[in-house]
């Protein structure tokens, strides 16, 4: 009785029309989050779940004395919902805070437009965007340096 009462438990998990892993393709209101996360050597970061009404694009942003800056990596986002996606953003301009934000796909289908016609979505007078810390910024950092730091030479003759 026990395997079963479990069984009905994992098959119920998803009665409200939410997969439970992967792809919805429905339209759905706009939501992003995203957790705490390190930046391996694929310069990737995990966007836990996002969700859009239509097709855009989700952005992560650099965020330096809190405010939200320059584009650091983004990638194409259907319509519905997802878990897992991965952007790869470029090192060298990770910031310890950076903002997953939603974006719309409003100009050229397809191609990326921010700054310009793929604004950043808007729902009831906010942003859809969530901050999140990259725990090791200060690995990061030290590479940086050392990867842009001119190493001195020596112009001694002997």
């Amino acid at each position: 009785m026990a395997a079963t009462i479990g069984t009905l438990a994992v098959l119920g998990a998803g009665c409200d029309g939410t997969p439970l892993f992967g792809r919805d393709n429905k339209p759905a209101d706009p939501t992003v989050s995203v957790a705490n996360q390190e930046v391996g050597t694929d310069n990737v970061i995990t966007i836990t779940k996002a969700s859009m009404p239509e097709n855009g694009w989700i952005a992560v942003h650099e965020k330096t004395n809190g405010i939200v800056g320059e584009i650091i990596g983004y990638t194409a986002f259907n319509t519905g919902t997802d878990t897992k996606i991965k952007i790869t953003v470029d090192r060298k301009k990770i910031s310890p805070s950076l903002v997953a934000m939603m974006h719309y796909d409003r100009g050229v289908a397809g191609t990326f437009e921010s700054p310009g016609a793929d604004g950043p979505v808007i729902k009831d007078q906010q942003v859809i965007m969530e901050e999140f810390t990259i725990l090791n910024q200060s690995i990061i950092e030290q590479e940086n340096i050392s990867t842009t730091t001119p190493i001195p030479t020596s112009n001694t003759q002997k």
